[in-house]
Order: C-alpha cells, then sequence, then structure tokens
C-alpha cells in the first residue's frame, strides 16, 4: 500500500491482541442520559392535522409568550385558499400545556405510531420545539397512546377557547 503523494509505502496496523472472552456488545440503543426537557424549557408546541378527503390542512402554532396562529393550508384539489388567524396566548395556558407535554411523557413517546397495513387516513403530528431540541410525535388514525390522544384534545379545547382574529394578506 502506497502514502498518497509520498509513493512511501504504508506500514499495516498491528493487529490487536485479544485475551480473554471477547466483550459484549454495546446495546444499540442505550438507554438515554440526556435529561428529559421540564417545562420551562418548552419554547414552541405545534399540532398539525390532515386526512386525506380534508379540504384544508390544520397546523395550530403556539410559541412561548404567543401569539397564537391557527394556518388552514388549502389544498388544489379541493380549489381551498390558505388562511390564517391569530390570538393572544396567555401565557398561564402555554405553561399549562407545557407542564402536561412533560407529565404525559411527551418526550419518552416514540415518533411514529401507526399501522403499518394504512397507507392513507387522517393523521396527527405534535412537535414540540425546547431548549435542547425539537421532538415530534406523528400518529396515523387511532394509533398512539391514549396520554398521546389526550394532550391533542388539550391543544383543540386550548384553540377552541381563544379569540383568533383573520390575519389580512
Amino acid at each position: 500500500m502506497l502514502l498518497l503523494g509520498t509513493g512511501a509505502p504504508l506500514a499495516a496496523p498491528a493487529s490487536p491482541t485479544f485475551t480473554g472472552a471477547p466483550t459484549a456488545m454495546p446495546p444499540t440503543h442505550a438507554p438515554s442520559t440526556t435529561p428529559r426537557p421540564s417545562a420551562a424549557s418548552i419554547q414552541h408546541i405545534t399540532l398539525e392535522r390532515d386526512c386525506q378527503g380534508c379540504t384544508s390542512i390544520l397546523r395550530l402554532e403556539l410559541p412561548r409568550g404567543g401569539p397564537a396562529m391557527a394556518h388552514q393550508i388549502g389544498k388544489a384539489r379541493h380549489r381551498t385558499a390558505d388562511s390564517s388567524a391569530s390570538a393572544p396566548l396567555p401565557a398561564a395556558e402555554f405553561e399549562a400545556l407545557a407542564q402536561a407535554l412533560v407529565a404525559a411523557g411527551f418526550f419518552s413517546m416514540a415518533d411514529v405510531y401507526q399501522d403499518e397495513s394504512l397507507a392513507d387516513g387522517a393523521w396527527a403530528t405534535v412537535t414540540v420545539r425546547h431548549a435542547g431540541g425539537t421532538h415530534s410525535v406523528f400518529r396515523r388514525e387511532d394509533a398512539g397512546p391514549e396520554a398521546l390522544k389526550a394532550l391533542e384534545a388539550a391543544l383543540d379545547a386550548l384553540q377552541a377557547r381563544l379569540h383568533f382574529v383573520p390575519v389580512q394578506r
């Protein structure tokens, strides 16, 4: 073997010497030593929903400090237009949601919950941005833990309580 650019031979690495029993391989999915995010570290919560027959995609965005934004993203096949609305987001409402996310174990939930036999169907994604990164959980149809469904219901209830005003474009 030649060392590039010099023409000099490259020495072969020494063979390792094994003594005793082979060591165990580390697990492929070792438990995380990263601390779970706290409610205080959560900066932004997003709920996004769609389905095959839905006329638009819903995206609810809740940034810490507000305002809340509700977007309806139109679909060409249904000839629907995009629209957005904003609402003041009380700090106490955001904090309650952040605490609910942590209490429900959101950061320990799998990334995806779906029946592999379903290629289509209603879906929802909850995404949380926190000081240490982002975690998203996708579910299709009725898949996923009850805690995830309860979080989605809490997001829906908050959206219903807020007073959204259309944003002029």
